[in-house]
């Protein structure tokens, strides 16, 4: 069955090398959404009969502004009869990418300057444009959620218990369709609210201060009381939660999961990597989901065997986005961006005091703790150490931090080929960027040092993967 066209792409022929990766993204997010005329199709006759049509059946237009729109008529041009029809006649949502950041000038000031147009140089805000556009691509189902607690924070649905909720942590509760009554309630007051919640299944932030509970709900896909990390900040405006493990691939059965543990590394066994590896591996060459003949397996040294050295971000390159997790659906997860890593590391809020390295149940690693971190009882931790051996953590000790959201990478080292390198000594973490043509981005640790997204290497090098959602 065909995809619904529901974006329609309005640009200029000249510009189609910048316009296409953009609309590349859109469709391996959302399916093959986006109406683009790539056969130019423009004439009177055609234009009233397909791109009116292709406009009316849109929920959105992307009008694609360059430098070459400063030099169109403005009354013959395709690109501004589109504009017209879709703005004036058509009353569509139109948003303006910016190619070029070229500044807008006559008629597309009037349009466009008194709202925020999208800077198609920047991948960060690309990316958060495609993640806005679910909104109006994939409308939620209704569904009526009573939830409540006691005492003793265990969280009820319809007074069935679904497990002890854990303060500033996510719990995926699993739904069957019907209608609920959305009730938060607690000791000492209830909160009753609409909510949509996507089908199936919903997750739910419960906050704890003394005897009040605050509930936030919002759409998901997950596993039935899995529990995730505390919320970081990723850009200004964005707040990500990590997956619970790095992520592992079985070759001989193609299923892709989540290691048990946050400091779980695969080490030596990723020497043995190959297409019937009966074992686990969690060091990947760049953008290997298997997507386009780029598998998981791949360790040899020529470039041409991964995915293409460009930004993969919201593409089926993307491990997060093409492949189910464990039970997590596809596009549950994705990789964080250069930029995102940067943000994280140095940019947010007291970012410093919320970073360092550590020791965890004998793996060296570095540590993130979230946004609004409170050390638990008993616990410790000193901040942005590059000694592994300053924070240094048994199981239970570690559970602790955990349980109050903090985050720890471990250095797993690399994959070279089928050579294994500088396990315990150093962690790579890929982003979803590239540098160059033949040099990938990474988030980088060592003993001495810390290189936030600035890290780039070649694309066979195999990297540990640690998803966020």
């Amino acid at each position: 069955m065909e995809s619904k066209k529901t974006i329609f792409i309005s640009y200029k022929r000249v510009d189609k090398d910048l316009v296409l990766p953009i609309v590349e993204k859109i469709n391996a997010r959302y399916g093959d959404v986006c109406w683009m005329d790539l056969e130019g199709i423009e004439s009177n006759g055609q234009f009233a009969t397909k791109i009116c049509d292709a406009i009316k059946d849109s929920e959105i237009v992307l009008f694609m502004y360059s430098k070459t729109h400063k030099k169109i008529d403005l009354e013959k041009d395709w690109t501004m009869r589109e504009l017209r029809f879709a703005y004036d006649t058509q009353r569509k949502e139109v948003l303006l990418v910016n190619l070029d950041k070229t500044d807008l000038y006559d008629v597309f000031d009037m349009y466009f300057g008194t709202t925020n147009w999208i800077d198609a140089t920047d991948p960060d805000a690309i990316e958060k444009m495609i993640r806005d556009l679910r909104k109006k691509l994939m409308p939620m189902t209704s569904f009526n959620l009573k939830i409540k607690t006691n005492e003793d924070c265990e969280v009820f649905v319809d007074d069935e218990s679904k497990g002890r909720a854990l303060a500033s942590k996510m719990m995926i509760i699993s739904l069957s369709k019907g209608e609920y009554e959305v009730v938060g309630e607690s000791e000492k007051e209830r909160i009753e609210k609409e909510v949509k919640v996507a089908d199936g299944d919903v997750l739910v932030k419960f906050e704890f201060q003394g005897e009040k509970m605050q509930e936030n709900v919002s759409s998901g896909n997950g596993v039935s009381g899995g529990v995730f990390s505390g919320w970081f900040s990723v850009s200004q405006d964005e707040k990500i939660r990590f997956s619970p493990g790095n992520l592992q691939y079985q070759a001989s059965t193609g299923l892709w999961r989540f290691a048990e543990h946050q400091y779980d590394i695969i080490d030596s066994g990723n020497r043995k990597i190959s297409e019937n590896y009966d074992g686990w591996i969690d060091l990947f060459g760049w953008g290997t989901s298997g997507y386009n003949g780029c598998m998981p397996y791949e360790h040899s040294k020529d470039k041409s065997d991964y995915a293409p050295s460009r930004d993969i971000t919201g593409t089926a390159y993307d491990w997060g986005i093409r492949d189910k997790i464990g039970n997590y659906e596809r596009g549950t997860w994705r990789t964080l961006t250069q930029g995102e890593w940067c943000y994280l590391y140095s940019v947010r809020e007291d970012a410093s005091s919320l970073r360092g390295a550590a020791t965890v149940v004998g793996v060296e690693g570095y540590v993130f703790l979230p946004d609004d971190w409170t050390m638990p009882s008993g616990a410790t931790f000193t901040a942005d150490s590059t000694d592994f051996t300053t924070n240094q953590y048994s199981a239970d000790e570690w559970s602790v931090m955990e349980e109050a959201g903090a985050v720890f990478l471990p250095a797993a080292g690399y994959r070279d080929g089928a050579s294994v390198c500088n396990v315990g000594t150093n962690g790579y973490y890929r982003s979803s960027m590239s540098y160059n043509a033949g040099n990938v981005y990474s988030f980088y640790f060592d003993s001495s040092e810390v290189d936030a997204g600035y890290y780039y290497s070649i694309p066979s090098h195999g990297y540990s993967v640690r998803l966020v959602q």
